[in-house]
């Protein structure tokens, strides 16, 4: 608590059927907070980061997960 922290978030990727320029990524970071969530837009780029914040969430349930989602020229 208290300070931020930034993430650089990297995936290894390979599909037998599309080339690397097939794929398209969609980096996304959730702060959940009691019973909902704080979703920061998506990164679309291969490598990203993210900033967890340190600001906590006065003695409150709260948790982040990052999700990378890449789909194929297939779908």
């Amino acid at each position: 608590v208290g300070v931020d922290t930034t993430f650089q978030l990297q995936a290894s990727v390979s599909d037998a059927q599309h080339t690397a320029a097939q794929l398209t990524y969609a980096w996304r970071t959730t702060l959940h907070h009691n019973t909902h969530t704080h979703p920061e837009l998506i990164d679309p780029n291969v490598l990203s980061n993210t900033v967890i914040s340190g600001a906590g969430c006065d003695g409150e349930t709260f948790f982040y997960d990052v999700t990378l989602t890449v789909t194929d020229a297939g779908g």
